[in-house]
């Protein structure tokens, strides 16, 4: 699934912060993905594995678009190594 039918998806049901949520879905180009008013290279953006942060996920159960940037081995907020 692309992001882009996720963030469809969600949007067919009434949620609030809808703003926030496209504003961190990923816009995914030939050469480049776009987020959070940020660019990277295509390169530098996988999701085809899944990694996350336990005690952010502890925190509040949801994704973080920065998982998704294999160049963070650790959580900037925890300290903690990234799982997969």
């Amino acid at each position: 699934i692309q992001p882009s039918e996720c963030l469809e998806f969600a949007f067919s049901f009434p949620i609030s912060g809808k703003d926030a949520l496209a504003a961190a879905t990923p816009s995914v180009e030939p050469n480049r993905v776009g987020f959070l008013g940020q660019a990277v290279r295509r390169r530098q953006w996988q999701i085809g594995q899944r990694r996350f942060c336990p005690a952010c996920l502890a925190e509040d159960p949801y994704h973080r678009v920065w998982w998704d940037l294999p160049a963070f081995a650790r959580c900037p907020y925890h300290e903690l190594p990234i799982e997969c």
